[in-house]
């Protein structure tokens, strides 16, 4: 039985069970983040009524103060080509375009800007699909209770990447396999698209409005195998995933159409793989009981 006015359930298996329900206290924050060639910047937390002033402030004081604390050099800023912002009514008030104009010349993006551009372009939304996806799925792993909880949240789950913008595709799959030994697998399937492009450093068009492609990627102790159309494939693509052909870390390269063939294959021969609870029931049937 479940009662859904308090939440409380009765089972045969634990007859006081309860869930907690807090449906009227809605909670969000506004958080800050960027990137700067190999730096993660941030997360800073900006006001919850974010305002043209307010965020004006942020960008003359606050950001230049967070660029030090990761030690981003003078040099690197000067080299800075451009600043993006998107259409949100605070980032383009009359007086932040004005901050930008005079800080950015004709070298910034946005709503009345100089330089036009597609909302969510590929090319320009790294930080939705890689950054704050991965930050989410973090963030969202345990239940989040209040806005001091997420904000803790957040801050965790961004100490977690720190260091991860700007890291080969070798050392996150060295990373994924002491997650499957400490997990007693010997392998996985991972189906998420975002997953797949920022695990092997990759961007594509498959999806519109989105730096994905379409990919199925199956690692275990002794394999790397990426499930691509072929067409997508590049010399440049090629060498980055087998940089040294003498490699035993160089990506197998399979035909998407027959990942799944493939994919029957070898997963018996693996052992124990560990799959995603978001993975489609096709997914999940390949692995053996």
């Amino acid at each position: 039985m479940f009662n859904s006015h308090n939440f409380h359930m009765w089972l045969e298996e634990n007859p006081h069970g309860t869930r907690t329900r807090a449906a009227q206290e809605q909670f969000s924050v506004n958080v800050w983040a960027g990137m700067v060639g190999d730096h993660l910047v941030g997360p800073y937390l900006l006001p919850k009524r974010l305002t043209g002033a307010n965020y004006l402030i942020f960008l003359q004081q606050d950001l230049p103060q967070l660029l030090d604390d990761v030690c981003v050099s003078t040099a690197m800023r000067s080299s800075m080509r451009g600043f993006q912002l998107d259409g949100a009514l605070a980032h383009y008030s009359i007086d932040m375009r004005f901050h930008l104009n005079a800080t950015h010349g004709q070298q910034w993006m946005g709503h009345d800007g100089p330089v036009l551009w597609t909302a969510r372009l590929a090319d320009l939304t790294c930080l939705d699909n890689f950054l704050w996806g991965c930050i989410k799925s973090l963030v969202y792993e345990t239940p989040v209770n209040s806005g001091e909880d997420l904000v803790a949240c957040i801050v965790a789950a961004a100490g977690e990447v720190w260091d991860v913008p700007g890291q080969p595709w070798e050392d996150k799959v060295k990373k994924l396999r002491e997650i499957l030994n400490d997990n007693g697998a010997n392998g996985t399937v991972v189906t998420a698209l975002d997953e797949i492009a920022w695990l092997f450093n990759l961007r594509g068009n498959d999806i519109a409005d989105t730096p994905l492609f379409k990919a199925y990627s199956f690692i275990s102790t002794n394999q790397i195998r990426l499930y691509i159309r072929p067409l997508k494939l590049t010399p440049e693509v090629e060498k980055h995933l087998c940089p040294n052909l003498n490699n035993s870390e160089c990506v197998k390269l399979e035909d998407y159409v027959y990942a799944f063939g493939d994919m029957k294959k070898v997963i018996p021969e693996s052992g124990k793989i560990l799959v995603s609870s978001s993975s489609s029931y096709a997914v999940v049937n390949l692995v053996p009981e």
